[in-house]
């Protein structure tokens, strides 16, 4: 076995040991044989925050589109095979998906060009007016 996958082995093993040792099992093992557990509390309802209703927002268009591609591939393509037309429309969506962030980027990339010439000629006039002002 390669040295990095036992590496990687050991640490998962070690973190997996841990969080059965922190992560609530111990209360198993403090109670007395046959008392039962006391019944907890049933959480609040807490509304979810922006960032939650983003990200669920964002993974309904993405489940959509998912959706909507394969079923359009299955009434075109793959009408014999509905399962090929579902793993195809994963992967569609995926792709488009990768590329609409990259759309993005090179939008900001360019942007980031643009607000720098702008920043440039700012204070260039800036100090021209200045040190017109002064004369």
């Amino acid at each position: 076995m390669n040295k990095k996958i036992k590496g990687i082995c050991y640490l998962l093993c070690t973190i997996y040991i841990l969080f059965l040792s922190c992560g609530g099992s111990h209360f198993l093992y403090a109670r007395e044989p046959g008392e039962t557990p006391a019944v907890s509390q049933a959480p609040q309802v807490v509304k979810p925050k922006v960032i939650e209703q983003i990200a669920n927002f964002l993974y309904s268009i993405y489940n959509s589109l998912t959706e909507g591609l394969s079923f359009l591939l299955e009434q075109s393509i793959f009408k014999e095979y509905p399962k090929v037309a579902e793993f195809y429309g994963q992967v569609a969506s995926f792709l488009i998906s990768i590329t609409s962030l990259y759309l993005i980027l090179l939008l900001v990339t360019a942007a980031k060009k643009v607000i720098g010439v702008v920043l440039i000629l700012g204070w260039i006039l800036f100090i021209v007016t200045i040190v017109i002002r002064a004369l």
